[in-house]
């Protein structure tokens, strides 16, 4: 059974269709990447699952096959976007390994913004 199951999810900001019936399974031990250009829809689809922007459809399920709510979503996924801590309760800990089925990575420094791993501009 797939790990995580995205069907149909729907997302509009006014005219324009940023995600239109994105559907896609995660086998376990499969690896998920996103490609696209600027405006595709990629942020909008994580923002999605992650319950940081509301969906206007589609359902997210979990291994068992049920609807996982968007407010339970973060007990069940790790988003880790490149600027920002998404949720006010998200440890660097839990982002860089604490999550489920992710190992522990040496990034915590640079996630919690340590000067000395900025890259100045």
């Amino acid at each position: 059974m797939a790990r995580l199951t995205v069907d149909r999810l729907r997302k509009r900001f006014g005219q324009i269709e940023a995600l239109r019936a994105a559907t896609f399974r995660v086998e376990p031990e499969e690896v998920l990447g996103l490609l696209g250009p600027n405006g595709a829809g990629k942020s909008a689809l994580l923002a999605c699952l992650a319950d940081l922007l509301l969906a206007d459809g589609g359902e997210v399920r979990g291994e068992d096959g049920q609807v996982i709510d968007p407010p339970s979503r973060r007990d069940a996924l790790v988003y880790l976007p490149d600027a920002i801590r998404p949720w006010p309760d998200q440890t660097t800990d839990f982002a860089a390994g604490g999550g489920r089925g992710f190992s522990r990575i040496g990034c915590g420094s640079r996630m919690q913004g340590n000067r000395s791993t900025r890259r100045s501009s």
